[in-house]
């Protein structure tokens, strides 16, 4: 009878430990992605690439936004959500390696065409870009997602 106690105390102990470790060492997070290229692969492209590297991934539809902040034009955006493993630090510099996949550039950003622009809402508890969070088209991708803070 001591046996099957200690071998099922053993067992809880350690269901406990790695499941808090798991637990702790997962982070959530928020992406605002987005594009004014006129076309859709490079969206696509940063789809795989953080599918890639990021398990616990999904996407919003992409929704066709007026550009703020920038002469005219017209952008597609989407939020891409989910929990990592990475810091943030790994995280921002996996973001921008995806920008860079997409064939972003500084080229074309002083020529107002960016191909893929990536930026981390949420980290954690951690809110970052913080005018962000009050863009129109952020509000209601949230919200018509359920993504909830």
């Amino acid at each position: 009878m001591i046996c099957k106690v200690t071998i099922f105390f053993c067992k809880m102990v350690a269901f406990l430990f790695f499941f808090f470790t798991f637990a702790t060492m997962m982070r959530r997070f928020i992406l605002a992605i987005g594009c004014n290229c006129g076309c859709m692969w490079p969206i696509r492209t940063a789809q795989r690439v953080l599918q890639g590297r990021i398990s616990d991934i999904s996407f919003t539809a992409p929704v066709h936004n007026v550009a703020v902040g920038m002469d005219g034009g017209w952008f597609d955006n989407l939020l891409a959500y989910g929990h990592t493993d990475m810091s943030l630090d790994d995280l921002m510099a996996f973001t921008k390696e995806t920008e860079g996949v997409c064939g972003n550039s500084a080229v074309l950003r002083r020529h107002d065409i960016v191909m893929m622009d990536i930026d981390i809402l949420l980290y954690g508890n951690e809110k970052l870009h913080i005018k962000d969070w009050n863009k129109t088209y952020i509000r209601k991708l949230m919200e018509d997602n359920n993504i909830i803070i």
